[in-house]
């Protein structure tokens, strides 16, 4: 005789058209022109307590900024509605690539599009020292750009300048980025190319242990893991300028700056994201492949992506872009984390339905939920289940369906939109 049993988990959501406020006092909005979901704000900070000047030579018209300019500082994104700043946000914490020679923060500023304009959360955009034979400091021998003495001039840093500024500006972030919009028990961080390395570095590297605990999530796209096996041909430019011992004959430095020398060693190493793409430069796929594979080897918290029909500029590019599979793969694998874990560990055989995030929203919000394991002869076993997730008013009616199919055990989210609806008190089940 079968028997079917059916499990009903309700909650409920507040759908609110909010009446403008008076604007509060934080920031620059950027990208007016753009249409984003909520408005974008921008505020520099310096995170050391005194500046370092750095003059960058290179001719092209976007370093002409670049005179006697602080490269120890960060910019902080916020987003804004009609009931002003969104606070205790998500933080996503990003770092730039651009072979540890190149690259300014301001440049990024499109990163907020898609993760602040459109998700509402809160970013923090960084900073750090340059190794390029272009970057100097700006003293009184190159003060800028047209006043800098070939024979005197000093070159701005060489690693672990970089990843030493990356871990200031991280320290700097817990300190104040409650004030500032964030939930200092949901930063992420996350990175590309050069910048994926730099916070996989953080993540992985005993020296940075006292970090792990404030890390929720590491999200390296198309980073760099084992240095001393790059692609010689294509990255030892970038190595020899970035390391004082240089490509060749270097194993100890290279090895102290590579994430996978730390795993297997660092028992606190945080959940790691490891993203390539389909048309990457090559050595990041394998680099990435090993990394991941050495991280599941030993036991650790790691998922792994690779982005299908994306290069290695596309990849990044595409955050610009709300709703393009990069930023849907960070998105989904954000909002898998911010399941609460714990609770998962306490109930691994039963459903989690979560309250969705934001709660009131307009007009779209989260649902999170969670599909355990089965018991079938005494185990635990991973059996895909038929999954219904609807929307009702408060009168019952069915409004929407979100899910109807069959899913695997494991952490799921899906967005709610609301749009077309009254305000009012809605229901899932």
């Amino acid at each position: 005789m079968k028997s079917l049993l059916k499990i009903c988990l309700n909650m409920f959501l507040f759908f609110v058209f909010a009446s403008p406020n008076l604007a509060q006092e934080w920031g620059e909005r950027i990208f007016e022109d753009i249409p984003t979901r909520y408005e974008i704000y921008k505020k520099n900070f310096t995170y050391t307590d005194s500046s370092f000047l750095i003059t960058d030579i290179r001719a092209d018209t976007v370093y002409w900024d670049i005179n006697s300019f602080n490269i120890q500082n960060l910019s902080v994104y916020r987003a804004k509605d009609a009931n002003g700043f969104l606070g205790q946000q998500p933080v996503i914490f990003f770092v730039h690539g651009g072979g540890w020679t190149d690259g300014y923060a301001s440049w990024y500023d499109f990163m907020s599009i898609s993760l602040t304009g459109d998700i509402g959360w809160t970013v923090i955009n960084v900073d750090y020292r340059l190794t390029s034979d272009s970057v100097f400091i700006a003293d009184e021998n190159c003060p800028n750009r047209d006043n800098c003495n070939e024979n005197l001039r000093q070159k701005a840093a060489f690693y672990p300048d970089n990843i030493n500024d990356v871990a200031a500006a991280f320290e700097w972030t817990v300190e104040n980025i409650a004030q500032n919009g964030g939930d200092t028990s949901k930063i992420f961080i996350m990175g590309h190319s050069a910048g994926g390395h730099l916070i996989s570095l953080l993540a992985t590297d005993t020296t940075f242990m006292r970090f792990a605990n404030k890390i929720k999530g590491a999200i390296s796209l198309s980073g760099a893991y084992d240095i001393k096996n790059l692609n010689a041909l294509l990255f030892e430019e970038v190595i020899n300028l970035t390391f004082r011992g240089g490509f060749e004959n270097n194993d100890e430095e290279l090895d102290a700056a590579s994430p996978l020398t730390y795993v297997g060693i660092n028992d606190e190493i945080p959940p790691m994201f490891v993203v390539h793409c389909q048309l990457d430069i090559p050595s990041l796929p394998e680099q990435a492949n090993d990394f991941y594979d050495a991280l599941i080897q030993n036991g650790y918290n790691a998922q792994e992506d690779n982005l299908a029909g994306y290069t290695h500029k596309t990849e990044i590019s595409a955050f610009s872009e709300p709703g393009s599979l990069p930023v849907t793969t960070v998105e989904n694998y954000v909002n898998s984390i911010l399941v609460d874990v714990e609770q998962q560990e306490n109930q691994p055989y039963e459903f989690q339905l979560y309250q969705n995030y934001p709660n009131p929203f307009n007009p779209t919000t989260n649902i999170t939920y969670v599909i355990p394991s089965v018991i079938a002869s005494g185990a635990k076993q991973s059996v895909a289940l038929s999954v219904q997730l609807k929307i009702y008013d408060a009168l019952g009616r069915e409004i929407a369906t979100l899910v109807n199919q069959r899913q695997s055990p494991g952490n799921y989210s899906v967005q709610f939109d609301a749009s077309k609806l009254s305000s009012g008190i809605y229901f899932y089940t």
